[in-house]
């Protein structure tokens, strides 16, 4: 089970992927409340996906999850039982903003796990923290929109399907990974190397 330092280090990043947005005051107050108030829920969902996911999918039930599927299961949990329904009907709040919002938590969980092993990701986490601390995306081949905000479309038609997934999900992180350990490589031989990172900015 996660300790109790390890939540609060991740609301408190939700907390900062929130105050990254751009959102009114209130908004963003509101959000603040909601994720406070759900948190409990949030907490129960993701030690429910979890556990269901060591017991389907791993050979080690008993064994910790890996950072992709620890990220995963905590997104979903986040689309799951994060409620916000009034906020959304708010006018002041741009659409898609829970998505983002879960793609920002996932993606603080995923660059926490990373950094617990220094030695190992000593390379990627020097790319990382040159870049203000956010994961780079890719840019989109077929598609005038940037990749983060087709993620978030993602996420939003998963919730409405009932579809979201944690191998599917988890698989997606695990490819920004391999995408960011490649920037990473690529910056470390050629300085002036540019790529495409995380755009907060509120979607139209």
């Amino acid at each position: 089970m996660a300790s109790q330092e390890s939540y609060d280090a991740f609301f408190g990043d939700t907390i900062v992927t929130i105050d990254r947005e751009t959102l009114p005051k209130t908004v963003r107050a509101s959000l603040n409340r909601a994720i406070e108030e759900s948190r409990p829920n949030i907490i129960a969902e993701y030690e429910k996906l979890r556990d269901e996911t060591k017991k389907r999918f791993m050979q080690d039930a008993d064994g910790p999850l890996d950072r992709h599927k620890c990220a995963a299961c905590f997104m979903i949990a986040m689309m799951n039982k994060l409620e916000m329904t009034q906020i959304e009907q708010n006018p002041l709040t741009p659409r898609l903003t829970k998505e983002r919002i879960v793609i920002g938590a996932g993606a603080s969980i995923l660059i926490a796990m990373i950094k617990e092993n220094r030695e190992k990701n000593s390379e990627l986490i020097t790319f990382l923290d040159k870049n203000k601390g956010v994961l780079a995306f890719p840019d989109t081949l077929c598609d005038e929109e940037p990749y983060a905000q087709n993620w978030a479309l993602c996420l939003f038609y998963g919730k409405q399907d009932n579809s979201l997934h944690v191998l599917s999900l988890s698989n997606t992180l695990f490819l920004i990974e391999v995408f960011n350990r490649e920037r990473a490589t690529q910056q470390q031989y050629n300085p002036g190397a540019t790529h495409n990172i995380v755009n907060f900015q509120p979607f139209n």
